[in-house]
């Protein structure tokens, strides 16, 4: 018989799938929580997805994942393919929104997680 000891229990926050297919919630470790804004109690990050298909080879398509930063310092963090190990890692400039490729598929819907370092 187990039992449950909630001194050893490990904390969990939901980290969500973001995709065009629709929400998703796994469960990730605290530490990869949205980092909040201690001015205005708001989460530093916000993300918006963008497909486009490539002129020179049609039916190809570009994923890209925009990343606002609403922070006034960087915030490393981790995008994904939801349910796949194929990733990149990058900085969120404080106080702007960028663009970064995450890959390129021959469809056009994708979801993606992230994860923060």
């Amino acid at each position: 018989m187990h039992r449950f000891n909630a001194g050893s229990a490990i904390q969990f926050a939901f980290v969500i799938v973001l995709g065009s297919f629709g929400l998703s919630a796994s469960r990730a470790p605290a530490q990869q929580r949205n980092p909040i804004d201690p001015r205005t109690t708001y989460s530093c990050i916000s993300t918006r997805q963008a497909s486009r298909e490539q002129q020179t080879q049609p039916g190809v398509w570009e994923h890209s994942v925009y990343v606002a930063n609403a922070c006034n310092r960087p915030i490393e963090l981790t995008i994904c393919y939801a349910f796949s190990s194929d990733c990149i890692t990058t900085t969120a400039a404080p106080n702007r929104e960028s663009p970064h490729e995450l890959g390129v598929k021959t469809q056009p819907g994708f979801q993606y997680t992230i994860r923060f370092d």
